[in-house]
């Protein structure tokens, strides 16, 4: 039923999309929008807060969530739903489109000049987009019919190295010249330091990826986590669990534990980032957090307890570096594990600290904190020079 409404709608907005094509840009406006129009997080927000405060530039947010609509309306900004005619209008008429998954965190039915896709994620494990094996072009009929849904538009897309660079290129099918090496806005975050007083206690975040994309459940992984939660209190310390969307069922797993508990990503203001930036470690597995983590050089601990089913079965070895290569921090499969590497690291004796700091001039080297104002120069170039 929801294919047929799509097909309906796409048919309907046909002859709309040519002729919103016809519309000239309005110089300096600038439409933002993230995580499928669901939430108002990551570098698009960063780059709107910035945006906003620009006089060369109108920053209009974009969302199908009535709740971030009201709360960036009621923070003086402007916003608009996405299902609007309003939002069609502006996606149109903009100079850029500025976006961390597709054009669905905006309104993809509407025809856009230029599309700077800042992604969520720096690949360092699956392959995404065109290098996924599993990834189909939509047929050359239907992006003739329904220009708006094609797979093709080609994108800008934003990185933070050499290497990051290539790979871009590469998943989006564009030239290297169309990647820009501004550094990724949403790590300018990550770049201010805790200060911690003498005693204070330690916070943690844990963030274990998916599993089958939800299909599979979390629960084995929290097997004896309440030894952790024991060893917490005499390590001075807390962790807080932010699962993968797809697993929000398996937060029962920990609940009634001392000093360890689940974030609350419900605000309409959340934003990862945030709890990144706040806490003093993380555990993670498989996810590319990790390499977010990095601009922080706090410690990371790798929980994977079921590692070689991991490899073979999620990425069916299909990734694009070894998993040894990338790790910046011990590989545990036990909670007990994690409290003794945690005891090492909380006593001063930091293993891989060195290594950390590799792994940052390697993925991470353009993570400097202003990585934010280079994306609004790069925005106020018109799209021939940019």
């Amino acid at each position: 039923m929801r294919r047929i409404g799509l097909l309906g709608a796409a048919l309907l907005n046909f002859p709309l999309y040519w002729l919103a094509r016809a519309l000239p840009a309005q110089r300096g406006l600038v439409v933002f929008g993230a995580w499928f129009g669901e939430r108002y997080s990551d570098s698009p927000r960063s780059v709107f807060e910035a945006a906003r405060s620009d006089s060369d530039l109108r920053a209009v947010w974009i969302t199908r969530n009535r709740e971030v609509l009201r709360g960036l309306r009621a923070a003086g900004a402007e916003a608009y739903l996405s299902t609007s005619v309003k939002a069609y209008w502006l996606v149109a008429r903009s100079e850029c489109v500025v976006v961390c998954t597709s054009l669905r965190d905006v309104n993809r039915f509407a025809p856009c000049r230029r599309v700077l896709n800042t992604w969520h994620g720096v690949p360092t494990m699956k392959r995404i987009m065109r290098d996924d094996a599993n990834f189909k072009a939509r047929p050359r009929l239907v992006q003739i019919l329904a220009p708006y849904v094609r797979s093709d538009l080609q994108h800008e897309v934003l990185s933070c190295s050499l290497e990051e660079r290539r790979r871009m290129a590469s998943a989006f099918g564009v030239p290297e010249r169309m990647v820009h090496m501004t550094g990724l806005p949403r790590h300018d975050r990550l770049t201010v330091g805790i200060s911690h007083g003498s005693g204070s206690r330690r916070h943690g975040l844990y963030l274990p990826t998916h599993r089958g994309e939800g299909a599979g459940s979390l629960e084995d992984l929290f097997d004896g986590i309440e030894r952790l939660d024991d060893e917490l209190t005499s390590l001075n310390a807390s962790l807080r669990v932010k699962l993968h969307h797809y697993h929000g069922a398996d937060s029962g797993a920990v609940q009634g534990l001392k000093n360890i508990e689940i974030v609350d990503d419900s605000s309409w203001n959340f934003d990862l980032q945030e709890e990144l930036a706040s806490c003093d470690f993380l555990v993670t597995d498989y996810s590319s957090v990790a390499i977010d983590f990095l601009v922080t050089g706090r410690p990371i601990v790798y929980f994977a307890p079921d590692l070689e089913k991991y490899l073979h079965t999620e990425g069916r070895g299909d990734f694009y570096y070894e998993y040894y290569d990338v790790v910046a921090g011990p590989i545990c499969d036990s909670w007990g594990q994690v409290s003794d590497e945690l005891s090492e690291m909380f006593s001063g004796r930091d293993a891989y600290f060195a290594r950390r700091r590799h792994h940052a001039e390697r993925f991470v080297p353009m993570s400097d904190g202003v990585s934010t104002s280079r994306v609004l120069e790069l925005l106020k170039q018109r799209p021939e020079t940019a």
